[in-house]
């Protein structure tokens, strides 16, 4: 009997073994997400108009389910999980009905809300433990053997796990009751050295089978753009963290061996060369802070900026990094004690339905201090803490804001004590990023210095993604202080360039009109013809901006280069139908991760490029050679 079961045992774990065996066929005939989601949607189209339910997408190994969540007293209940694809049949097991052009830019909304490269690159994904299973999976194959896309994947299942092990540093919840623990005070002696040890296993890992990606598919790009600086990025993001979790010696071996691309370096410079002395610059994504960090670290250039992420700002721990752990010149201040960024508290704080005209907010942030130096269990009741009695905050004697939707999140709350400790102090500057939330709010106060907006208390609303210019400090940085990219117009393409230089098109076509508007058309004409040698038309992407320079040629009396513009849009356009038009599956991941590109809309624009052809007297018959494929 003793050696039946012995037996059965070794049986048990050897087809377990064979179950978590990776068989790429087998995972490559699931539908990506952006075939997952409109399916859905039009199979439930009730959901499109209703916020009530959160559903997320995800991706096991016996098929896709949708997983519904409700918003609850600050925390989302889950209601169901149903599935709605079946692996083993390979079949939808829901029925989609016909959608028509609104309902499909409503499904595209709701795509872009749950798209992630990570859906695409993991045989399993979106649930927890779901980077662990890949892990699993892709590790069961020699790392030679797998393909880009598969190294990718598993280099980056390795950085989750990573930052699962960082105790939640991205937010994530495996042990809601231990992490509370770790995230009281924030000191040194809470860590647990077995998780840490993990974390830092797990990143090098991680960049080790990001090597293997860069050595062998050096070409290869990632969300963020190209290997070489996706690699420096993981490094640098393994430093900060471990930086916030005092690990410093460790963090320091990470700083070793990032090595970004020289042009990338100089973009961070200019990052930093848009900022006055002395300023708190909050940044957005990976490549307007990782490079920036590194630049300031390591060749010590711009030191007397803080540079914040806003995406860690909901983080406790970066919060008191960024307040007491950091260069004491670079430290934040801040008004609330640490104890209101403890892990559970003060995630959500909901507007009262008042009459109140405003909110002093320094008042408000001492009211939060002292109920809770006198009531130090006050998070652990039911409910929120706090309330916001208006919408209309006062965030110093000349700053006042009125915020929209119902509610601030912590990392808004953080945002806004910062802005409130530090007005008339330090200046406080933003990249460019994401316009949603308070930093809609936020967006007209803000004067565009390069490639920063500067926070001031001049209100005046602008349309776009770029804040009002401030021209003589704008023309101050591009003629006598930014250096810009020195390799090949075709090679600024990757993800990491495309941001700043599109800013900088943006702000030169800004400089243009502003001269025009003043009938200093010299001026105007001299800034053309500087952006031209950095922007070789045809060989960027101008995008829309195409027809804007179109217009200011015409203006110039200048019909040839309007032609090269309506020309080189033509193409641009030309190649997105066809990635519109083209079978997902033929699609690379990082044109699936995008919001699914709409035939129809870009056949609009197309149409609407030929009228302004022929309006303009431009040669009509060239651009219908493009659009033909001629």
């Amino acid at each position: 009997m003793r050696y039946f079961l012995i037996l059965c045992t070794t049986l048990f774990s050897l087809n377990a073994l064979q179950a978590q065996k990776y068989d790429a066929t087998y995972y490559q005939q699931f539908p990506g997400l952006d075939e997952v989601v409109p399916v859905f949607y039009a199979a439930n189209k009730s959901y499109l108009s209703t916020n009530e339910d959160y559903i997320n997408f995800e991706k096991h190994q016996d098929g896709w389910y949708a997983n519904f969540a409700t918003w609850n007293n600050g925390g989302w209940d889950i209601n169901k999980k149903e599935k709605i694809w079946d692996a083993k049949t390979a079949q939808y097991l829901l029925k989609a009905g016909p959608i028509d052009l609104s309902e499909q830019r409503a499904i595209n909304i709701e795509y872009k809300k749950v798209a992630s490269l990570n859906a695409y690159l993991w045989p399993v994904y979106g649930y927890e433990g779901a980077s662990k299973e890949v892990v699993e999976l892709l590790t069961s194959v020699k790392l030679k053997d797998l393909n880009a896309s598969e190294l990718e994947g598993l280099a980056r299942a390795y950085e989750e796990e990573a930052n699962y092990n960082y105790l939640g540093n991205y937010g994530h919840l495996y042990n809601l009751e231990v992490r509370v623990g770790y995230d009281s005070l924030f000191h040194l002696n809470q860590l647990d050295s077995k998780l840490m040890a993990a974390a830092e296993k797990n990143a090098w890992k991680s960049l080790e089978v990001y090597k293997e990606l860069l050595a062998r598919f050096p070409e290869h790009q990632s969300i963020i753009g190209s290997m070489h600086s996706k690699y420096a990025n993981v490094a640098m993001a393994h430093y900060l963290n471990l930086e916030i979790y005092q690990q410093f010696k460790s963090a320091q071996k990470f700083l070793k061996v990032v090595d970004y691309p020289e042009d990338m370096l100089e973009i961070a410079k200019n990052y930093l060369r848009s900022c006055p002395p002395n300023a708190i610059l909050f940044t957005h994504g990976d490549n307007d802070t990782y490079p920036l960090l590194y630049v300031q670290e390591k060749l010590n250039y711009r030191t007397d900026v803080t540079v914040v992420n806003r995406n860690l700002m909901a983080v406790g721990r970066y919060i008191y990094y960024i307040r007491n752990l950091i260069a004491k010149k670079q430290q934040v201040a801040a008004s609330l004690d640490m104890n209101n960024y403890r892990l559970a508290n003060n995630n959500i704080i909901p507007f009262k339905d008042t009459d109140f005209q405003s909110v002093d907010f320094k008042g408000f942030m001492d009211e939060m201090n002292e109920k809770f130096a006198k009531n130090p269990d006050l998070y652990k009741t039911k409910g929120y803490a706090f309330y916001l009695l208006s919408k209309k905050i006062d965030l110093a004697k000349d700053l006042s804001i009125e915020i929209e939707g119902n509610y601030i999140v912590k990392d808004e709350l953080c945002l806004l004590d910062i802005i409130t400790t530090n007005w008339q102090k330090r200046p406080i500057c933003f990249t460019n990023g994401s316009q949603s939330g308070l930093l809609k709010v936020l967006f007209p106060f803000l004067e565009q210095h390069g490639l920063v907006g500067l926070l001031t208390n001049n209100m005046q609303p602008k349309f776009g993604y770029l804040a009002r210019l401030n021209v003589e400090k704008t023309e101050q940085l591009f003629f006598k202080e930014f250096v810009y990219p020195k390799i090949e117009a075709e090679k600024v393409l990757t993800a990491e360039y495309m941001p700043s230089m599109s800013y900088i098109l943006a702000l030169q076509k800004e400089l243009i009109l502003h001269y025009i508007k003043k009938e200093e058309l010299s001026i105007a004409k001299k800034i053309q013809t500087d952006l031209y040698k950095i922007f070789p038309i045809g060989k960027y992407p101008y995008g829309y901006t195409h027809r804007y320079f179109a217009e200011i040629c015409l203006e110039f009396k200048q019909k040839d280069i309007a032609q090269e513009h309506v020309l080189a849009y033509g193409k641009e356009l030309l190649k997105d139908l066809e990635i519109a038009r083209t079978s997902l599956t033929y699609r690379t991941a990082l044109e699936r991760v995008n919001v699914p590109l709409d035939a129809a809309y870009i056949q609009q624009i197309m149409d609407s490029l030929l009228t302004f052809a022929e309006k303009n007297d431009l040669e009509v018959e060239a651009l219908k050679a493009i659009f033909e494929g001629d």
